[in-house]
């Protein structure tokens, strides 16, 4: 790749984790000052994910929530949040009661 195009382009990797536990983690090269919606859809595999809603899915970059018409800086991750199957406070109560029920048939 050409000196000049290297200098106006930069290094992105996006990543998402489906249900089951499957990674996609794709790194990419885009255009300096894309934003991640540019990013999502020069991806090469993200989009082929139709699980994935791209405008409702909470999409963050390094743990940090940010709005898909973010621009992107070099090496940065875009992280691609999927809706919790169940709310952790809920299934932590659920395991409090099962374990209680344990402990009084003991």
């Amino acid at each position: 790749m050409p000196d000049n195009l290297i200098s106006q382009s930069i290094n992105v990797t996006i990543v998402y984790v489906d249900e089951s536990g499957s990674l996609y983690n794709e790194e990419i090269i885009i255009p300096k000052n894309s934003t991640i919606r540019e990013a999502l859809f020069i991806s090469k595999h993200i989009l082929n994910i139709k699980s994935i809603d791209y405008l409702s899915d909470n999409i963050g970059v390094f743990g940090k929530l940010k709005n898909i018409d973010s621009e992107l800086c070099d090496n940065d991750r875009v992280e691609i949040y999927r809706k919790l199957l169940s709310d952790p406070r809920d299934s932590r109560l659920r395991r409090l009661i099962k374990q209680k029920s344990k402990k009084s048939y003991n």
